[in-house]
């Protein structure tokens, strides 16, 4: 690893605060292992989830807004319906 990261940031039109899908992809790889609990208190969009999904880990994720868990939960669904092809195969 390095001490220094370069991610582009990323934009998401109805969050005002949303990462890239990078940032939990290098940290899940460090840190967990195929079927580990991932658990994300502030899940917003569901970036968390939708990378533990590809990783294959398992996710929780908790938001006070409604709205955000129903914003992550149709980026997870459409990401499962698409699936078979695209995970990261680790």
């Amino acid at each position: 690893t390095h001490d220094t990261w370069s991610i582009p940031g990323r934009r998401h039109p109805e969050h005002p605060a949303v990462f890239p899908e990078e940032i939990p992809y290098r940290l899940l790889r460090l840190y967990t292992y195929k079927n580990d609990l991932c658990v994300d208190p502030f899940s917003g969009t569901g970036t968390v989830g939708i990378v533990s999904y590809k990783l294959n880990r398992n996710f929780v994720g908790f938001d006070i807004s409604q709205k955000y868990i129903d914003i992550a939960n149709k980026e997870l669904k459409k990401l499962q319906e698409q699936q078979t092809l695209g995970r990261y195969g680790i």
